[in-house]
C-alpha cells in the first residue's frame, strides 16, 4: 500500500519525503494529540483553566485595520486617511515607517523575520504586490500579461502568495513568488491565494470553491466550502462554508479528510447569523468575526472576545495565542492572556 503524508514543520523542507513507518506513527500521534485537545476536552473545563482575555490598544490615530500578527507580537495593516490608505508596521509599541511608496498601500502579512507583504500603487496608480524587509521594498511584479497584483501572505521561508490578473483576463489568478520569480498556481479563470504554511501548502479558492495547492496540484475541499482563509503547520485548514438558507459559517478541515463545522454563537435573529473564520494557529485555535463580534474557537467552543461593539473583528492569531483585530470603538487592538 502506498502511503503519502504531509511532512511539515521543517521536516522534509516542504518536499514530499519518504518517511519510515515509525516516524509516520510519531507524526500522526502528534497531530492526533493536538486534535484531541480540540475535540475531546470538555469546553467548560478547558476554558476554566485559562486566564481571561485582556485588550491592548495599539494606540494608532485614525482608523487602522490590523491584518496580521507574528510570533513576536508585531502587527501590520493599513491606516485610512482622507484620500488614501497607507501600510503600517507596529513593533514594540511604535509605528515603523515602511515607506513603500504609492498613494495607496496596505500590508496583509508579516513573518517571524519581520518581512512584510501587501500592495502599493505604482506611478500609473495600479496596485502591485510588494515585499518589505530591513527597510528595502521589492516590487514582486505581475503574472504574464497582467498589470495589477497583491500579496496576501508570506511564510518563514520567504515564499509569498497572492493574486494577479493575466493577459486578456480581468479576473485573478493565484500566484506563488519564490526567489524573484512569480508562478501561476492555477489555469482557471479565477483563483486567489489567502495563506501559506512553512511547508509550502497554499490555501485559497477557485471557481469550484475552497481549495489548496500542493506540489503542483490543486485539491478541492468538500462541497459547500466557499473559501479557505488560513492553514497551519499540520496542514489543518480553516475557512468559510455555506449552511442552510445561504448563511455562512466556518469549518476546519484536517489533512486526513475530517471536516469539522465551527458552531455559530446563538442569536435572537437567526436570519442575520454569520461566522467568518480568518486564521488558524498550530494550537488549533481559530479566530474571526460574527454577528456578535470578534471570536476565538478553542476546545470546541466559540468565545466572543471582549469589546464594546458587535463590529469587532479578529483577523489573525499567532502561536502564542495573541489575536489582532478591531476591538472597542473600532480601534486596532491585540487580545492576549
Amino acid at each position: 500500500m502506498r502511503v503519502e503524508l504531509w511532512v511539515t514543520g521543517g521536516i522534509g523542507c516542504g518536499r514530499r519525503a519518504r518517511v519510515m513507518p515509525t516516524t509516520i506513527r510519531r507524526i500522526v500521534a502528534v497531530v492526533s494529540a493536538v486534535v484531541l485537545v480540540v475535540l475531546v476536552t470538555s469546553p467548560a473545563d478547558a476554558v476554566s483553566q485559562v486566564r481571561p482575555w485582556r485588550v491592548v490598544d495599539l494606540g494608532i490615530d485614525g482608523f487602522a485595520i490590523p491584518h496580521a500578527i507574528n510570533d513576536r507580537g508585531h502587527v501590520v495593516g493599513e491606516i485610512y486617511s482622507p484620500g488614501h490608505t497607507r501600510a503600517f508596521f507596529w513593533r514594540d509599541g511604535k509605528l515603523v515607517d515602511l515607506n513603500v511608496g504609492g498613494v495607496e498601500s496596505a500590508a496583509f502579512d508579516v513573518n517571524n523575520q519581520d518581512a512584510v507583504v501587501g500592495y502599493r500603487t505604482n506611478e500609473r496608480n495600479e496596485p502591485r504586490a510588494f515585499l518589505w524587509q530591513n527597510g528595502r521594498t521589492t516590487d514582486l511584479g505581475v503574472l504574464p500579461g497582467g498589470w495589477v497584483s497583491t500579496a496576501t501572505a508570506i511564510n518563514d521561508r520567504g515564499l509569498v502568495v497572492g493574486s494577479s490578473n493575466v493577459a486578456d483576463n480581468y479576473g485573478e489568478h493565484a500566484f506563488l513568488w519564490r526567489n524573484g520569480v512569480m508562478s501561476d498556481l492555477s489555469n482557471e479563470p479565477y483563483s486567489g491565494a489567502r495563506d501559506i504554511n512553512d511547508a509550502g501548502q497554499v490555501v485559497g479558492s477557485n471557481g469550484a470553491g475552497a481549495c489548496y495547492w500542493w506540489h503542483g496540484q490543486t485539491k478541492q475541499l468538500p462541497a459547500g466550502a466557499f473559501v479557505a482563509t488560513g492553514n497551519n503547520a499540520f496542514g489543518a485548514i480553516t475557512g468559510i462554508h455555506y449552511v442552510s438558507g445561504g448563511l455562512q459559517s466556518g469549518f476546519v478541515w484536517l489533512p486526513w479528510g475530517q471536516y469539522i463545522a465551527i458552531p455559530k454563537p446563538p442569536s435572537t435573529d437567526p436570519a442575520w447569523d454569520f461566522l467568518t473564520p480568518e486564521s488558524i494557529n498550530d494550537r488549533m485555535q481559530v479566530v474571526g468575526s460574527s454577528h456578535l463580534g470578534a471570536w476565538v474557537w478553542e476546545h470546541g467552543q466559540v468565545t466572543i472576545l471582549p469589546s464594546d461593539s458587535t463590529d469587532a473583528w479578529a483577523f489573525d492569531i499567532n502561536e502564542r495565542g495573541d489575536i489582532t483585530g478591531l476591538g472597542s470603538s473600532r480601534h486596532a487592538v491585540i487580545w492576549t492572556r
